[in-house]
């Protein structure tokens, strides 16, 4: 039967890598479907509450960052109160309307188009030049592909995490 947790685990997580490169897929919260699964599921297994708390927080870590990585890039290439607020509204605003637009590539074109527009469109009704107004909005998307990095490298790190967890438990229990 364990057999069966761990296969259900290691789809959670592939499932959660490549949700990554997927908007508005939660992937780290997939992943860490696993260590819920494995913590719940099997008695006695790899995952305690201790790891199960700290793949929670790397968890939460990911998508909080997720949220306000679009703003941090704009706050970083010196936006006005206006272009991080375009920034964060485009960020949410840019995949749905991927969804529903005939855009080229969909909701991961309004990921990246979304916040830079946003941000563009702020800094320019604070009457910002199109040199930094532009700018900005490239910070934006610098922010967005940080947040997608470090959903990345998170889930990576619950993969790992949760092979060296099974290697452990095998061996030396």
């Amino acid at each position: 039967m364990e057999i069966w947790f761990c296969v259900l685990a290691f789809v959670l997580l592939a499932l959660g890598l490549a949700g990554v490169f997927v908007p508005g897929v939660p992937s780290p919260a997939i992943s860490w479907g696993a260590y819920l699964v494995c913590f719940l599921a099997w008695k006695e297994g790899p995952v305690n509450g201790w790891w199960l708390l700290a793949a929670s927080g790397l968890t939460v870590f990911s998508h909080a960052f997720e949220f306000v990585g679009g703003y941090l890039g704009a706050k970083w290439f010196k936006a006005t109160w206006r272009g991080a607020t375009g920034a964060l509204i485009g960020s949410i605003a840019g995949p749905l309307s991927g969804f529903f637009l005939p855009l080229p590539g969909g909701a991961l074109a309004g990921l990246v188009l979304g916040p830079f527009v946003g941000a563009l469109a702020g800094e320019l009704l604070g009457r910002r030049k199109w040199a930094e107004a532009a700018k900005v909005g490239l910070g934006t998307v610098a922010g967005n592909l940080a947040s997608m990095l470090v959903k990345l490298l998170v889930c990576l790190v619950l993969l790992a995490g949760f092979i060296a967890l099974l290697v452990f438990h095998s061996f030396w229990r």
